[in-house]
């Protein structure tokens, strides 16, 4: 979750980029990471999301309310892997419910980072294995950065 919902004087939400979010998906594309993003709102509301925050070039794909299956059905996963060309087993998933994490878990997702700076009350998720708590937590290393003994499976 990169973003916190406000609303404005005519009552309307508006959602807004969280501290460092940009800065970690700027390192994830600059390192080469395919991004992609799974959410709840409709497809209108999450392409007017990357619009409002200039974030379109960080994200090749998205998975929407309207697709099917929805979140958080494991298969809507799968599906957007199957989507950008990636097995689940080789994805992370950052999910800031217990429900994103679960999903991921029943999806086969290697890597799964909890996020809890969303909220105005920190949740208490499980069935993480890292727990991130401010997007500065992650530093995003490229291959050419990695220690010579370093294995990637």
């Amino acid at each position: 979750n990169c973003l916190e919902k406000k609303t404005s004087k005519k009552q309307l939400i508006k959602a807004t980029l969280l501290p460092g979010a940009r800065c970690v998906l700027k390192s994830l594309k600059d390192a080469g990471i395919i991004c992609a993003l799974i959410s709840n709102d409709s497809s209108s509301g999450i392409s007017h999301f990357l619009k409002e925050n200039n974030l379109e070039e960080y994200f090749c794909h998205f998975w929407s309310s309207e697709n099917e299956p929805k979140k958080p059905d494991p298969l809507a996963v799968k599906s957007l892997c199957n989507e950008i060309g990636l097995s689940p087993d080789k994805c992370a998933l950052i999910g800031d419910a217990n429900s994103d994490l679960r999903m991921a878990l029943q999806a086969n997702v290697s890597l799964i980072l909890g996020y809890i700076s969303g909220w105005s009350k920190p949740p208490k998720l499980n069935g993480h294995q890292f727990l991130i708590h401010h997007w500065d937590d992650l530093k995003v290393l490229s291959p050419t950065s990695l220690p010579d003994n370093f294995i990637q499976t």
